[in-house]
């Protein structure tokens, strides 16, 4: 089955969408003299108008293709999940809330840039970054078990533990090398100068923030494959039924009933 059937294109519509974003911005901030050119802190490329405008508008756009994608995983494992698999429906909520914690945190740093609420606008990337890496842990366990069903093939469990351990590892050492930076007393977006103090650490820093942020939506990416093989139905009932029927998944469909207000 193609990648523009079904839901196929709902991941692929969030890559393109960060991706565009991260370029416009980028190149707004280093034309208008706001950034250094050399692998800037992801932050840094929106936090001065009129590029933040940009940054802001796309990256919630991502924001709520990211939750859309979370929820769509959560139904797809909860249809092969059998009454006796505890474990897996635990895991299935677990990602669940990571993923919608983690697109929260992403809308955060849209919204609250760094130069007007820096605590905030942390908080926003600290749960985007952390509870996102934990969501692709817990992701990768529930590939192998699609897996072991053989619903999808072993290569995409492959691709993503790399992804995941990517993930997972730069967000570790990008939390570790920012504990440095701290030290320079750089108000963001940050320009700083080769000869400043900890300026490797800053560079560590800012690679593996990029690293972590392209591992991430590659792992979104590699969704398109499952996510083309289920639609999503929505149907209106009138509000004058006696009990409404909760969300439905029957073969590759996720239906939703919802009631109209004549």
């Amino acid at each position: 089955m193609a990648i523009h059937e079904g839901l196929g294109l709902l991941p692929i519509a969030l890559c393109i969408s960060a991706a565009f974003n991260f370029a416009i911005s980028y190149t707004m901030a280093v034309l208008g003299n706001h950034i250094i050119a050399f692998v800037p802190f992801v932050s840094d490329t929106g936090a001065l108008p009129p590029e933040s405008c940009v940054f802001g508008q796309f990256l919630n756009i991502t924001a709520l293709l990211m939750a859309a994608c979370f929820l769509v995983r959560y139904y797809q494992i909860k249809f092969h999940l059998d009454h006796k698999q505890f474990r897996i429906r635990i895991m299935n909520k677990l990602s669940l809330g990571f993923g919608i914690i983690a697109a929260l945190g992403c809308s955060i740093v849209a919204n609250f840039q760094e130069t007007n609420l820096f605590v905030i606008h942390c908080v926003g990337a600290y749960s985007c970054f952390g509870l996102g890496s934990l969501n692709a842990i817990v992701n990768l366990g529930l590939t192998y078990y699609l897996c072991l069903k053989n619903i999808i093939p072993k290569v995409l469990l492959y691709i993503r533990g790399m992804l995941t351990a990517i993930q997972f590892t730069s967000f570790l050492v990008m939390l570790i090398s920012s504990r440095f930076i701290d030290q320079m007393n750089k108000m963001p977006p940050k320009i700083v100068n080769p000869k400043d103090e900890n300026y490797s650490m800053f560079l560590v820093c800012t690679i593996t923030e990029w690293v972590l942020v392209t591992a991430a939506f590659l792992y979104f990416g590699s969704l398109c494959f499952e996510f083309s093989k289920i639609n999503l139905k929505i149907h209106a009932e009138s509000r004058t039924a006696k009990t409404p029927n909760p969300v439905k998944i029957s073969g590759n469909s996720i239906e939703c009933p919802s009631e109209s207000f004549s």
